[in-house]
């Protein structure tokens, strides 16, 4: 399943709702090294979506080591775009509350650069 999905993202005309088919699938199977890279192509694919940037942060934790700082500023970036749409949308999701529960970002905490990214200024 994990080479047809991967054959599947060297295709370069994927739209965003079949990459994010690709990407809950390889959730499914716990491929994360192509979970980020299907994530890097969706972030691409809707740059403004807070979710895209949000998951891809968190699976670059998961990756752990060299990956942290790299989560950091895709963390910033869901932050930052989140924080816009809930200025126009106040009942969108709040994104800087969901980060504050999810177990997944505990690794960041750490670092320098957290609090900045909670901000959305990384």
């Amino acid at each position: 399943a994990s080479r047809l999905l991967g054959t599947l993202l060297q295709q370069t005309n994927m739209d965003a709702a079949s990459l994010t088919t690709i990407a809950h699938l390889l959730s499914q199977i716990g491929d994360v090294r192509q979970l980020e890279m299907t994530l890097t192509k969706l972030t691409v694919s809707l740059p403004e979506s807070p979710e895209a940037w949000y998951d891809l942060a968190a699976i670059r934790c998961v990756l752990g080591g060299a990956k942290h700082q790299e989560a950091l500023k895709a963390l910033s970036k869901a932050i930052q775009l989140s924080n816009a749409r809930l200025a126009k949308d106040p009942n969108a999701g709040n994104l800087s509350k969901t980060v504050q529960t999810d177990n997944r970002f505990q690794v960041l905490k750490a670092l320098p650069g957290y609090a900045q990214a909670l901000q959305g200024t990384l």
